[in-house]
């Protein structure tokens, strides 16, 4: 993967590293680049602005002109491009997507993204800080780490109703870790079962016929209706035994527990909500960061938050990271994508979709990853 992390590194002049501080590249003054555009303005929280580049070596920039104007609020953000004072917006409100579909003076790009929604199940303690029995006392052992009970919470949720009802269509069924276009995304996974049934059998032979109490931990600032989506989770595991109560916090605080905010450096949490994606477009990278096991000193698992540990795993990662054959990597990646879903080592829900709404007269070309380019923002 060198040569793909090669194009991820910023490049910074050696002088101006050496001369320029913070301050100066906030102004301007130490602004380079070799794009169709250059530095113009940043106004912190108000506004940032792009001329043309009249060195630029490649095809011309389309605009004289561009403002990125950052909008944190969704109904401002909306009403600013109906009322014409912007031309396009990113991360469309859910709840305005099909008014916005029926709006003649609007149109939507939607394009899937590489970002996997899913929730960590702790897999390492004995005793898991947030999981009691049906009367409040710790649970032992810890149910998570019962290869039953992680399957019947798979089971327990409802993927689809997700997709249609609480992100409004724009998500896809997650069923592995990458979606179907990521290098390495194994095509033998099929969509994941709604069975609560199925889910309440697999508790109760597990030896939790009754249930007992979780609470699920997530960001209420960080991803698409992720409160909501938690709230929905814990709804649909309360109906088959699994009581769930909902917690979140902002972004800011939140992740920094999900890491080592617990005792003996472990994660806080015991069951909580996470989003992955793979900017390199690899699904290796993805899951090696993600499921081998916690090794932080050799950089590997430093995202396996639910403290997943799987010595095959492991092996297929450690070689793929080495193969230069690219079909014997991907059958590697592959493989081990079919062990992580075999042991449920997270549960994942969905995929979400980028969306952009724009004037009816633009194009943009829609990509796997959420940022927006003044680029690829075109004439229709």
């Amino acid at each position: 993967l060198m040569v793909k992390e090669m194009a991820m590194v910023h490049v910074v002049q050696k002088k101006m590293a050496e001369t320029m501080e913070t301050g100066d590249y906030n102004a301007g003054k130490a602004a380079i680049g070799t794009g169709p555009y250059k530095f113009v303005e940043w106004i912190q929280g108000e506004r940032v602005v792009f001329e043309p580049n009249p060195n630029y070596w490649g095809k011309k920039a389309k605009w004289s002109k561009v403002l990125f104007r950052p909008i944190k609020s969704e109904p401002a953000r909306v009403a600013a491009l109906l009322s014409g004072a912007v031309d396009i917006i990113d991360y469309v409100p859910t709840n305005d997507l099909e008014s916005l579909r029926k709006n003649p003076k609007v149109a939507l790009t939607e394009y899937p993204s590489n970002r996997v929604i899913y929730f960590w199940p702790d897999q390492s303690r004995h005793i898991s800080p947030f999981v009691t029995t049906n009367d409040g006392k710790p649970a032992f052992p810890n149910p998570l780490r019962d290869i039953k009970v992680r399957e019947a919470i798979s089971l327990a949720i409802n993927r689809k109703a997700i997709v249609e009802r609480v992100m409004s269509g724009a998500a896809i069924e997650a069923e592995q870790m990458s979606p179907e276009f990521i290098f390495g995304s194994n095509p033998k996974l099929k969509k994941l079962k709604y069975d609560p049934e199925r889910a309440k059998k697999l508790l109760a032979e597990a030896g939790w016929p009754d249930g007992f109490r979780m609470t699920i931990h997530g960001p209420n600032d960080r991803y698409v209706n992720d409160e909501k989506v938690c709230e929905t989770v814990a709804q649909m595991l309360t109906k088959v035994g699994i009581k769930s109560k909902v917690v979140v916090q902002p972004k800011s605080a939140y992740f920094a527990k999900t890491r080592k905010g617990g005792e003996h450096g472990l994660p806080k949490f015991s069951f909580f909500m996470m989003g992955s994606g793979s900017n390199l477009g690899d699904g290796g990278s993805q899951l090696q960061f993600s499921h081998h096991s916690y090794y932080p000193l050799k950089n590997m698992g430093v995202g396996n938050r639910g403290r997943y540990n799987n010595m095959i795993v492991d092996a297929l990662m450690s070689q793929s990271m080495e193969e230069t054959d690219f079909p014997k990597r991907e059958k590697m990646i592959q493989d081990a994508v079919e062990i992580v879903m075999m042991d449920w080592g997270f549960i994942p829900t969905h995929y979400q979709k980028n969306v952009w709404a724009h004037r009816p007269d633009l194009v943009y070309a829609g990509h796997t990853n959420e940022k927006t380019k003044a680029m690829l923002v075109s004439k229709k």
